[in-house]
């Protein structure tokens, strides 16, 4: 009897991973469709980049990346508007593991 509670448990929990994988991949669809720039500041938010001057710092000097402080400013609100983030904080668990493996 605990052998079938098991396999049953293992099972769930493959089919977990593998609906937890179908949606990471689904959303790095929709993030691959962002410019540069915006994937930049969604990986600096994803590596826990909490304010808009850690942003800046990381995008700077992690990617060598410099973009205008206005810039930057409309790139966080649309995000926001776009609800991927909120005060840099993501609002979907699975987007910021996604946003983890992005290639700006």
């Amino acid at each position: 009897m605990a052998s079938v509670l098991w396999k049953s448990l293992l099972r769930r929990t493959r089919d977990i991973e593998k609906i937890s994988n179908m949606a990471m991949n689904l959303a790095l669809e929709e993030l691959n469709k962002l410019s540069p720039r915006e994937k930049s500041i969604l990986k600096a938010i994803a590596e826990d980049a909490n304010s808009w001057s850690e942003v800046r710092s990381f995008i700077s000097e992690k990617r060598g990346i410099v973009i205008p402080k206005s810039t930057l400013t409309r790139i966080i609100d649309k995000l926001e508007m776009m609800s991927i983030v909120k005060d840099y904080e993501f609002l979907d668990p699975i987007y910021r593991k996604a946003c983890k493996r992005l290639r700006p």
